[in-house]
């Protein structure tokens, strides 16, 4: 990759800029009101919304070769009037500074962006890609598919700084022998992976689990035996700041002991980002491990890919900030209000205390962010009551949406 250097005079002050995003290509649009990129991830990393061209050369993304590299683009589209993003993600693989038609490693069309949605795929490092810092471009555009050079009626374009490494930077830990146990699944309702019995190690390239910050959710861990139950014991890391390792404070999450299952209650930290971490978990006959480096004579670890979301609510006020920024409308929109309860019965319900036009959403969401219903209207609602029951236990989010009106509310249900 050519690095151009650049001797800038603004009166009479000399600045030389070194940079590597200016040898591509010019991309941008001319029109980022509708529809722009609101996070990237590879593990940690956050994004920023806005303008239709952002570069974001000052925090480079690791990725390995012949490894797990999880990533994900969240699409944002603040005056939802489109209800699907064409999304293209390009590489630099041969430092070339062309993003060539093989170099192309991501390519969907999004149907519900106005929302809020983490999109997630698998960045695939082929095997010639050379190793060092190289760039990737992110186009998203709500008309159609868009070429990595195009100029764009509206929509944005980001160039990420990446660095491709040749192996994983965190330590080993490992049980030496199977032969009495080994962890047969780890979940954390409803996310559920049943691993089976790996000889001591298993890694889990897939997104995993997705946990809301700020929450306590429980995680379990499964024991598998090939013959009697011994009492195992069990630790749970995650690397918070993605520095490759799990020594920082804070990032022993928790241990627990037991026979047959091992539940372990963590507590989500809040972040200004969404981010996807890796979870490391141990399981050790006859003690706690003594470091998330430890290798071991019976038991086995696993490793996995961790979603840490924001709250609908944090996503909601990111939104309406960068709204404000663009039309008027806000007074209109603090002028409707729409009203929460609980019935007796468990039934989450919801009533319109003032006119809302078009189209309509009432969704609930569960502790992990998942969406368990949702329901669309059609139409004027006004004065309108409309409720729905939830089959299991457990803290949800209620959240309704109109034109560009949100509101959130938390509830606890007990059947």
């Amino acid at each position: 990759m050519k690095k151009l250097s650049l001797l800038l005079s603004i009166f009479g002050l000399c600045i030389l800029i070194n940079s590597e995003a200016l040898a591509y290509c010019a991309s941008y649009s001319n029109n980022y009101y509708a529809a722009y990129i609101g996070e990237i991830g590879i593990r940690n990393k956050g994004s920023q919304n806005g303008p239709s061209y952002y570069t974001f050369d000052t925090s480079v993304m690791q990725v390995i070769k012949g490894s797990c590299n999880v990533s994900y683009i969240g699409l944002r589209s603040i005056t939802g009037q489109y209800d699907s993003l064409y999304t293209r993600i390009w590489a630099d693989w041969n430092h070339n500074d062309v993003f060539e038609a093989s170099e192309l490693v991501y390519q969907s069309r999004e149907k519900t962006p106005k929302t809020g949605g983490n999109y997630f795929y698998d960045l695939v490092v082929p095997s010639w890609a050379l190793l060092g810092k190289t760039t990737m471009r992110f186009i998203t555009s709500p008309n159609n598919y868009r070429n990595p050079c195009d100029i764009n009626y509206s929509g944005e374009t980001e160039d990420r700084i990446i660095y491709v490494n040749a192996s994983d930077n965190y330590c080993q830990s490992k049980g030496n022998s199977t032969a009495y146990e080994y962890s047969n699944y780890v979940s954390s309702s409803p996310f559920n992976i049943t691993s089976g019995n790996n000889y001591g190690y298993y890694q889990h390239c897939n997104y995993s689990f997705s946990f809301i910050q700020t929450y306590s959710p429980t995680i379990n861990i499964g024991i598998g035996y090939t013959s009697k139950s011994y009492v195992e014991y069990a630790r749970i890391y995650m690397d918070l700041n993605s520095d490759g390792d799990f020594i920082d404070s804070g990032e022993l999450m928790g241990a627990g002991s037991g026979l047959n299952m091992i539940p372990i209650t963590v507590t989500i930290p809040s972040f200004s980002t969404t981010r996807l971490v890796r979870m490391r978990v141990q399981l050790k006959y006859g003690s706690y491990t003594s470091s998330p480096c430890e290798t071991f004579a019976y038991g086995e670890v696993e490793n996995y890919t961790v979603l840490l979301n924001k709250l609908p609510g944090a996503l909601e006020k990111e939104e309406t900030a960068f709204s404000n920024k663009l039309d008027e409308r806000t007074s209109e929109v603090k002028k409707q209000e729409i009203q929460f309860s609980q019935n007796g019965s468990g039934e989450i319900e919801w009533k319109s205390l003032s006119d809302f036009e078009g189209k309509s959403n009432f969704s609930i969401f569960n502790i992990n962010g998942q969406c368990v219903f949702s329901k669309e209207f059609h139409g004027v609602i006004s004065g309108d009551q409309f409720s729905t029951s939830i089959p299991a236990s457990g803290i949800y989010i209620a959240q309704f949406t109109n034109n560009g009106f949100k509101k959130t509310k938390k509830f606890s249900i007990t059947q």
